[in-house]
């Protein structure tokens, strides 16, 4: 019940605007903002994941991390 009250304070504009979710600290933050079509995860708050963030985004860093099935939080609405 509490997804679908954050639901309604999900930004409308996320079919409309290319926007990318990026979660710096929680694995499973997905299920926060479901409307997001691009979801990055970096798993920590560190100066130095942000700038390797910031390099693999603008394409001067190869990504090489590996799908978790844990990140769609056990939830069918993460895969819309």
């Amino acid at each position: 019940m509490a997804t679908d009250i954050m639901a309604a304070q999900q930004p409308w504009y996320v079919k409309e605007v290319p926007t990318a979710f990026i979660s710096l600290n929680l694995t499973n933050h997905l299920v926060d903002l479901t409307m997001s079509r691009t979801y990055i995860n970096a798993h920590m708050d560190h100066e130095e994941a942000v700038d390797v963030l910031i390099q693999k985004l603008v394409g001067k860093s190869e990504f090489k991390g590996r799908v978790n099935k844990n990140v769609w939080c056990n939830r069918w609405d993460t895969k819309l």
